[in-house]
């Protein structure tokens, strides 16, 4: 038995020095991840034809999000957690002449090691419709509104008094570079 607890603790450790050397092979590649840095009210490339900016920034308390978005969205949270919701609104701008596939749920809220992910019980709220991914065709405009939950439990007390001013951005997942669009301008 102790013959089996030595093996597999082995491989274990094999496990996790070949996934180690994999990271940091990775990181040697990619040492620093460029990014494109797009202003407040600018346009930036989302995809090759596509550009996105964002328009404006709202910042909802629990209470107000209750009130906009109604029951069912009040439903969907858990009760006892303290949160705030962000939604920016952008504008999306299909500059090619051909059709393009948008997909928004790539786009994350960051704010430097922190990343949050589109809420879809807010995006569906928000927006006439819920879908994430949507064709847009030649030359289209269209507007979206993009919503994230952030709860008091991720930050720390003074950040999440301050947590307006914290300048946030929007960011995709295009490698190898990535672009973040700035959110700061936007707080009514």
């Amino acid at each position: 038995m102790k013959v089996i607890k030595w093996t597999f603790c082995i491989c274990l450790l094999a496990a996790c020095g070949l996934l180690c050397q994999s990271i940091a092979a990775v990181n040697r590649e990619y040492p620093k991840l460029p990014a494109r840095q797009v202003s407040f009210g600018e346009s930036g490339e989302l995809q090759e034809g596509v550009t996105m900016r964002v328009e404006a920034v709202r910042w909802r308390t629990m209470d107000e999000a209750r009130a906009a978005y109604g029951q069912e969205f009040a439903g969907q949270m858990e009760e006892g957690d303290i949160y705030r919701i962000v939604e920016a609104e952008v504008g999306l701008e299909n500059k090619s002449g051909q059709e393009q596939n948008i997909v928004l749920y790539d786009i994350y809220l960051e704010k430097g090691a922190y990343c949050q992910g589109i809420a879809p019980e807010v995006f569906g709220c928000a927006n006439s419709s819920p879908q994430m991914i949507f064709t847009l065709k030649g030359h289209e405009k269209r507007r979206a509104v993009l919503g994230y939950v952030l709860y008091e439990f991720q930050f720390q007390k003074k950040q999440w008094e301050k947590i307006e001013q914290l300048g946030f951005c929007l960011a995709d997942t295009k490698y190898p570079v990535k672009t973040e669009w700035s959110m700061a301008g936007g707080i009514p």
